[in-house]
């Protein structure tokens, strides 16, 4: 029994020592290189026109070669102990893409030298053609944000916080484009890519601002009232008639003289005490039913200094119930130059709501 015991115990020893043996043996790094030297004599060429390439910088930075071709194109480099392969030997140059690649040394006998001939194909670096381009709003001159360059070959592009774009061409030409945004009219315009530059150059087409237009020509900006102002009623306001008169100011309104004006009767004291800014007729006798409204300006979220104008509108303030609006989508078309006053309202003295409609328009 002894016996068995001692035997199983030497033939484990015996693995211990062969694996020990293997660790520290020559199959472990001396398996990548072959026991004798190499020399790679390599021709680098143009890829396009084969012709040679001198200044090019050869590199591998694990064994730490760096050689540079000749006016021939030609670079030789001796390995003492040839690696099997050279991965990762990269190729530079000023003007030519640079390319990595890997070259095939093979077995080389103990003491021996191999000779290995290859040709490596450079190609030039393309010529880098890019146009700068803002974008604004055509009324408030404030940049356009997110706004889409359509139709470019490479793909979609867009402008940044300050309205401004890079746009990159894969070559000279004509290139028609188009900017589009939501809010927006869609604007088309064309590019002239010069046909120059040398390899690895950047060339720069500076397209100066292009205005764009607010979708359908509409736009919400605050008003300005120190302008005079003609009033009409577009819808019938319930059939309390026509508008008469411009808009007037709170003070201006507070001190108008009875004797220019008809009146059913005279209610400014009622509003005497009330905050407004702004008042015109509501009525067919001037002045009976005086319109007084605040305009309060929420910028818009698609242009900085864009504003939608939000109605404060009563008739009789001081009524039990009060007078007030009950939806608002009043806006300036700064186009047409019309502040356009529609809210629904609800009225005390008669008890009813539904929607005023007035467009004022501002006289040159």
């Amino acid at each position: 029994m002894k016996k068995i015991i001692y035997l199983i115990l030497g033939g484990l020893i015996t693995l211990f020592a062969a694996g020990c043996a293997d660790n520290n043996g020559s199959t472990g790094d001396d398996e990548e290189y072959a026991a004798g030297s190499a020399t790679l004599r390599l021709a680098i060429v143009d890829e396009a026109t084969r012709q040679p390439l001198p200044g090019v910088s050869v590199k591998h930075v694990l064994l730490k070669i760096s050689e540079t071709t000749g006016d021939d194109g030609l670079v030789t480099i001796h390995l003492p102990r040839a690696p099997r392969a050279l991965v990762g030997l990269e190729f530079s140059h000023e003007v030519y893409d640079t390319y990595a690649t890997s070259i095939a040394i093979g077995e080389v006998a103990e003491g021996a030298s191999k000779e290995v001939n290859a040709t490596i194909g450079l190609n030039l670096k393309s010529v880098n053609y890019v146009a700068t381009l803002n974008v604004v709003d055509d009324s408030t001159f404030f940049p356009v944000q997110g706004m889409a360059i359509l139709g470019l070959p490479t793909g979609s592009d867009g402008t940044n916080a300050e309205g401004s774009v890079e746009i990159r061409f894969p070559g000279p030409g004509a290139y028609d484009l188009s900017l589009a945004h939501p809010d927006y009219d869609t604007l088309a315009f064309r590019v002239q890519v010069p046909d120059e530059g040398l390899p690895g150059e950047t060339i720069r087409v500076d397209l100066g601002t292009l205005a764009v237009t607010i979708l359908g020509g509409f736009r919400v900006i605050e008003v300005n009232l120190a302008g005079e102002y003609t009033t009409q009623i577009i819808e019938a306001s319930r059939n309390r008639g026509a508008i008469f008169g411009t808009i007037l100011t709170k003070s201006g309104f507070m001190n108008l003289d009875p004797s220019a004006f008809e009146w059913s009767w005279d209610r400014r004291a009622d509003f005497s005490g009330t905050d407004f800014d702004y008042a015109f007729s509501a009525s067919g006798t001037q002045w009976c039913y005086p319109l007084c409204f605040k305009l309060y300006y929420e910028e818009s979220p698609y242009a900085e200094g864009c504003y939608r104008v939000e109605v404060v509108a009563f008739l009789e303030p001081f009524s039990p119930s009060g007078n007030h609006s009950l939806a608002d989508e009043s806006y300036y078309d700064y186009k047409k130059k019309q502040l356009v006053l529609h809210f629904e309202m609800y009225e005390s003295w008669d008890g009813t709501t539904g929607w005023d409609t007035y467009i004022l328009t501002f006289k040159e």
